[in-house]
């Protein structure tokens, strides 16, 4: 069972669905996200909510729902035994292990997470692979070959789990011992039972996650809403086959990334569907060509920086530390003795971005220059970072000659046993 901070559980009572049928429905994602800001802005963390008064919040909620939603703490306590009964365990935006990429989502970032399986994969990147239930054979046949390249690069695939592309995808890279996320919008309790899935939960290759409670049926807007969450946690996103309109999870999904100038790669042959064709039009970059002898990590940088201006991500246009303002938006549900997103450090405000931008690449000196360069930042300043990086074990540091690799999730476990 989970170790439950105050923090924690004052997230978990107002924002936790703990019975089927309540006079006042728990905060949203976004409310409970403007309660956090002024929280923080007022020098307090949600511990503090049990010494307040309810009309201290009458902004964010009633006081007849905060005192309602507070006082749910047998509720609380049997939610809590039903998880661990099933092998679940949540994660609150207070926690530290909470992912960092989903802290940048600011009022998207779930309050919650739901999840079971191999938590190190969290923060450590990959490559999303998504597309159409209803997929061709061609199509099918590309994720499965991608997917067994991406286990054999130790390339983490995150995916949404639905029939069709992700099942494909999860279940190849699965097969082949690759990690796995699998990022859902429904009933993640039900899917850890699957057989193949227990084994690879059971192997520590998997890990899935959801941000809607364990036993939570099926809703289309549901799996719109969880688009973002698999794109937030990737360095890179594929799609594989997409129908085109905003009927299509698959294209809206992808088109919003790009509106938040994500990078997005998309297939292109002579049978996809048309919703691929307008992806491109609107800045994704076709998949690369690659023979059996090259890597992902070496391919895909290369087409994004050959792809053109309009396929080069926001971040590069300026410097890092511009990105200061944007990251104060984020969620500020820490005590004030933690260091909240708009009082973290420019190191920890730019290393995830500078770790993205690494991706699965090995770079000597000479090329951290040319990524100073590209990032706005002065070479030394870089080299000082990454060198606090490798000693935080997020960075591997090579030596004859000197390289450095953003550490992959099974590098990063390693190093965390040594």
């Amino acid at each position: 069972m989970n170790t439950l901070s105050d923090d924690a559980k004052a997230i978990l009572l107002l924002c936790a669905p703990l019975e089927r049928e309540t006079p006042y429905r728990p905060l949203t994602d976004t409310q409970y996200h403007h309660l956090a800001v002024w929280l923080h802005r007022n020098g307090r963390s949600p511990r503090d909510l049990f010494s307040m008064e309810p009309e201290a919040v009458a902004a964010y909620m009633e006081p007849e729902r905060f005192s309602y939603l507070l006082g749910r703490g047998v509720q609380l306590g049997l939610a809590m035994e039903r998880w661990a009964g099933q092998g679940i365990w949540f994660l609150c935006r207070s926690d530290n292990e909470y992912p960092r990429r989903y802290k940048l989502l600011a009022k998207d970032a779930p309050a919650i997470l739901f999840g079971t399986g191999n938590k190190v994969f969290l923060n450590h990147g990959g490559l999303a692979v998504v597309g159409s239930r209803n997929i061709d054979q061609t199509g099918a046949f590309f994720a499965e070959s991608v997917a067994l390249r991406c286990a054999r690069e130790h390339i983490t695939v995150i995916s949404g789990g639905a029939k069709g592309t992700d099942s494909i995808s999860m279940n190849a890279a699965l097969k082949a011992h690759g990690h796995v996320i699998g990022v859902l919008a429904d009933q993640l309790h039900k899917a850890s039972l699957k057989k193949d899935y227990r084994d690879a939960l059971a192997d520590g290759n998997l890990l899935l996650l959801s941000p809607y409670a364990p036993d939570t049926p099926w809703r289309a807007w549901q799996a719109m809403q969880r688009n973002k969450l698999i794109y937030a946690l990737a360095d890179y996103a594929l799609v594989v086959s997409s129908g085109i309109g905003e009927k299509s999870g698959t294209w809206a999904g992808a088109t919003e990334e790009l509106k938040r100038k994500g990078t997005v790669f998309v297939r292109m042959d002579n049978t996809v569907p048309e919703g691929n064709k307008d992806l491109i039009n609107k800045g994704a970059i076709p998949w690369p060509a690659l023979e059996e002898t090259e890597r992902l990590t070496e391919k895909l940088p290369e087409a994004v920086a050959s792809g053109g201006e309009k396929h080069i991500p926001q971040i590069r246009q300026g410097s890092l530390l511009d990105m200061g303002d944007a990251l104060q938006k984020g969620p500020a549900e820490h005590s004030p003795a933690e260091a909240a997103p708009c009082e973290q450090t420019a190191y920890d405000l730019c290393l995830p971005l500078i770790l993205k931008k690494m991706g699965r690449a090995s770079f000597s000196k000479e090329e951290l220059t040319h990524l100073a360069e590209e990032l706005g930042l002065l070479p030394k300043q870089l080299e000082t970072w990454l060198n606090r990086a490798v000693k935080e074990k997020a960075v591997v540091k090579h030596c004859r000659p000197v390289r450095y690799t953003a550490a992959s999730p099974l590098m990063a476990e390693q190093n965390r046993q040594e």
